[in-house]
């Protein structure tokens, strides 16, 4: 009698993980057939197009020498009252290319690290359209 009800255990808990398995394959039918939501995935490194950058000044001295240089650089643009964020990337990297950015690591990152810096001390402002 007990090889009967461990018989019966045990095909009650094969037809329990049978039951799982297709419900586990209509989830995934059912995923598969909905559509993926449609959205803008923003990649790294990428200008968004509805920043710019404001420079009013270029500081000579009180800011680490690769800060100033990204103010010297960015004071090259076509016009210093509205530097699209693409064109501030472009003249950053080349800046770098040219050799007036001196550093290993990915000029835009540079500047990124440096903006803050110039922000706080009133020589750029960085808005959205």
């Amino acid at each position: 009698m007990a090889k009967q009800t461990k018989k019966t255990i045990e095909q009650l808990l094969l037809d329990q993980i049978a039951s799982l398995g297709e419900q586990i394959a209509e989830i995934r039918a059912r995923q598969e057939s909905q559509p993926q939501p449609v959205g803008r995935k923003k990649t790294k490194g990428q200008p968004r197009p509805d920043v710019y950058y404001v420079l009013s000044g270029v500081p000579s001295q009180g800011l680490p020498p690769q800060a100033i240089a990204c103010a010297r650089i960015l004071a090259t643009a076509k016009d210093t009252n509205h530097i699209p964020e693409e064109e501030a990337m472009d003249l950053i990297e080349a800046a770098k290319a040219a050799g007036r950015l001196h550093t290993t690591q990915d000029a835009w990152h540079i500047f990124q690290y440096y903006r803050a810096k110039l922000i706080e001390g009133n020589y750029l402002r960085m808005l959205t359209v």
